[in-house]
């Protein structure tokens, strides 16, 4: 991104007209802006976006932004004071890129693995934001890296600790290495895997993509998770027909082992014959039946889900610096079961690109 823009804020306002606003306006906008006035324009370099709380009626939503290293934002990151850092992104975060980016057998650097940070707006009051979670994801989303997450561990949850600043714990290590192993003996693999250390609760969350439905149950049962799994096969099957037939399954791991919470990712269907990245394409009308159907079940608003069906968009803009291309995409829905509780959330996303047409 142009350097013409002071800061991501500022690129944010010219952008602010294509925000729906049951999904970003308001107290939405006085959450947002203080953070996104102190990160730099850089920071719309790669993928950025919102993850929206389906049954809050509050405009407003988290943030998350690519911040791997050798990105521009990672650097800036890096070159933060100690006291600045402390209050953005957590001075432990800062170390740890450093380190990614100067030891050619990093834990990124081996693995080929990106980060995501996550920021908690909706859950802070106006103007405050806490420390971010830290997601570590395949680099070259969305296809597959050649060395996945649950095939290391150990290596894993060290990093993680090390970005949040946590001590070691061995029951957390077995825990997390317990699982990972479960699940892969029954096909699914954990790809994604992060933690926020701004929460209260410390836990690990991890992370599989591509599950095909009919294993969930059984993973479920591998990782001792403390629900029903009948739950969360009934939740899939609310959407059989309406989303691809595999799913994503996220679950959270302490030191006393698998927390009660479940997430469901269900992206959209692909239509026969599409590229791999097909659920990333603007389609407006993939996305139609399962916004519904959340609608239906009691899991979205009505607002969110006008919100939702105006989001996709492709439009250009005339900025600071030239002509920028917008494209609005909706990367997933998660169906969140809670000891008996449901909840959606819906996570978008935005690439802005220059363009000389």
């Amino acid at each position: 991104m142009n350097a013409e823009y002071s800061s991501f804020g500022s690129l944010l306002e010219d952008l602010r007209s294509l925000f729906p606003a049951a999904l970003l306006g308001g107290s939405g906008w006085e959450r947002l802006q203080p953070l996104a006035n102190r990160l730099p324009a850089c920071a719309a370099d790669s993928r950025f976006g919102f993850e929206f709380h389906l049954s809050d009626p509050t405009p407003t939503g988290d943030f998350f932004v690519i911040s791997s290293p050798h990105t521009g934002l990672a650097e800036f990151c890096r070159r933060l004071t100690e006291a600045t850092a402390a209050e953005l992104v957590g001075t432990e975060f800062t170390t740890f890129l450093d380190e990614q980016a100067h030891h050619s057998d990093s834990f990124l650097t081996r693995t080929g693995k990106g980060i995501i940070l996550e920021y908690d707006l909706s859950r802070s009051p106006p103007g405050q934001y806490g420390v971010p979670g830290v997601f570590i994801v395949p680099s070259g989303y969305p296809e597959p890296d050649p060395v996945e997450l649950y095939k290391d561990p150990a290596a894993l949850v060290a990093a993680l600790r090390s970005v949040a600043g946590w001590a070691p714990d061995v029951a957390e290590s077995c825990h997390v290495e317990q699982a990972c192993a479960a699940l892969a003996d029954c096909g699914v693999y954990v790809s994604h895997a992060g933690v926020m250390p701004g929460r209260a609760e410390r836990a690990i969350r991890l992370v599989a993509l591509g599950v095909d439905g009919a294993k969930v149950a059984e993973g479920l049962r591998r990782v001792q998770w403390p629900g029903d799994p009948s739950q969360a096969v009934a939740i899939l099957s609310e959407f059989a027909g309406l989303v691809s037939p595999s799913c994503g399954l996220g679950i959270s791991v302490t030191s006393q082992g698998v927390l009660p919470r479940l997430d469901l990712e269900l992206t959209r269907k692909r239509t026969q014959g599409s590229p791999r990245s097909q659920p990333f394409l603007l389609d407006r009308t993939g996305w139609k039946l399962p916004i519904d159907r959340l609608v239906e079940r009691g899991w979205c608003l009505p607002a969110k889900a006008d919100g939702l069906r105006e989001w996709p968009n492709l439009d250009m803009f005339f900025g600071q610096d030239g002509m920028y291309q917008v494209r609005q995409i909706i990367n997933h829905f998660k169906v969140v079961l809670d000891r008996g509780a449901v909840y959606s959330k819906a996570y978008v996303a935005m690439d802005v690109r220059r363009t000389s047409q």
